[in-house]
């Protein structure tokens, strides 16, 4: 095509293929990658617990697959399985018995049980985000273990973080089937 006589050059790559399809290739590899770097395959788990003045706030992200494995092995219908992994929007979580969070995260608090009060997921099509409100441990020792190690098969390694709201962090750890256990001292 001419502009003035001349050919038109502009958006092409010097004889004359439009530069967009390379330019739209590249805009999608780079999307990919970085789709892939923040999107959880199906048995990978993160999770940050969060000590509030009133509770203990677990809060996880975890594969569609782990999902589906945790609420078939507290015995839920097939029905609830697919309910709570369809997306229904950030708006309508699904409630869960208590029964989920034994088989998820544990925590005893200076050997006290902690019961779980609420559990909630929200289902974001490829990952899940669970939930977990227990009460408030008392200051002493705080031990939180990864259930979900023994309940879901395959689960890969995942990172737990654990902070006091008015202090800050206090301590973190990668687990694994080999290492579910963290220990913590929560203060006054």
């Amino acid at each position: 095509m001419t502009l003035l006589g001349k050919p038109n050059t502009r958006g092409c790559d010097g004889v004359g293929r439009p530069r967009l399809g390379r330019f739209f290739f590249a805009a999608l590899a780079g999307w990919l990658a970085v789709s892939r770097a923040v999107a959880h395959e199906p048995l990978d788990i993160s999770t940050r617990i969060t000590i509030h003045g009133d509770r203990l706030e677990l809060v996880s992200t975890l594969g569609t697959d782990g999902m589906r494995q945790l609420l078939a092995s507290t015995g839920s219908s097939p029905a609830k399985i697919a309910e709570s992994l369809r997306s229904l929007g950030p708006d309508k979580p699904v409630l869960h018995a208590p029964r989920v969070a034994a088989r998820f995260f544990s925590c005893v608090s200076n050997g006290q049980p902690l019961v779980a009060k609420t559990v909630k997921s929200v289902s974001e099509g490829a990952e899940i985000l669970l939930t977990v409100i227990f009460p408030r441990p008392a200051p002493g020792t705080l031990v939180v273990r990864a259930t979900c190690y023994e309940t879901i098969p395959g689960l890969h390694k995942g990172v737990l973080l654990i902070e006091d709201e008015p202090t800050g962090p206090l301590d973190s750890a990668m687990l694994s089937s080999a290492k579910m256990q963290l220990t913590v001292t929560v203060p006054d």
